[in-house]
């Protein structure tokens, strides 16, 4: 695997982070859950829903 750069290594943490927060706040709202899913999802593009399903996958993979 190949290094990331210093913007790349920001942007996956960045990413990381509001993916813990999200997780965070559904976990601490439990009957809000799917609806915070759903809406996260819902603002990503084509290109962002693609991502999310190969970060799915990855997961999957290491389970």
């Amino acid at each position: 695997m190949t290094s990331l750069s210093w913007t790349e290594q920001c942007i996956a943490e960045e990413f990381a982070g509001a993916v813990l927060s999200l997780a965070s706040l559904c976990a601490h709202r439990p009957q809000q859950a799917e609806q915070l899913r759903l809406a996260a999802v819902a603002r990503l593009d084509e290109q962002g829903r693609a991502l999310l399903a190969a970060l799915a996958g990855q997961i999957e993979e290491g389970s």
